[in-house]
């Protein structure tokens, strides 16, 4: 398979062969991961069924740094493949993270004539850093605050 024979003019067979992309023609194919160093969770992840498998999104804030005191982009995060690993990490807005995965820009336009820019994050890993401190609150004591 991948060959066939076919006739020339003058009645001699040649051989067609396909032409198969090597791997090093590959890798410039695929979108390069990127490292986002730190990120601040700003709404709750969302973590649903989607078909046979589950889909979990989230955004986050970049936090600005030494050598990039202007970057303050918003970034909405999704993960297919990595749903459940990333469900466990049991986020909550505050949370400071490490992200690892593919990006892509997304071009809105606005009634206005402006487009407003959209950047998302194909995760494939994720390191919190810090966690945003969490309230428990028992019924009892929620009862008794409610009377002050």
């Amino acid at each position: 398979m991948g060959r066939q024979e076919r006739e020339s003019r003058g009645g001699e067979k040649e051989e067609a062969g396909y032409q198969q992309m090597t791997f090093e023609a590959m890798e410039g194919l695929a979108p390069p991961e990127i490292t986002l160093e730190r990120c601040v969770v700003t709404v709750l992840p969302t973590y649903r069924k989607k078909g046979q498998g589950y889909q979990w999104e989230c955004v986050v804030k970049e936090l600005p740094d030494l050598f990039n005191q202007e970057s303050e982009e918003t970034y909405h995060l999704h993960a297919a493949t990595y749903a459940k690993e990333a469900h466990s990490k049991r986020l909550r807005p505050g949370d400071v993270l490490q992200l690892w995965g593919v990006i892509s820009t997304q071009e809105l336009p606005l009634q206005s004539g402006e487009t407003e820019t959209l950047h998302h994050l194909t995760v494939s890993k994720i390191a919190v850093l810090k966690r945003a401190p969490r309230r428990t609150i028992t019924i009892f004591e929620a009862e008794r605050h409610k009377g002050l």
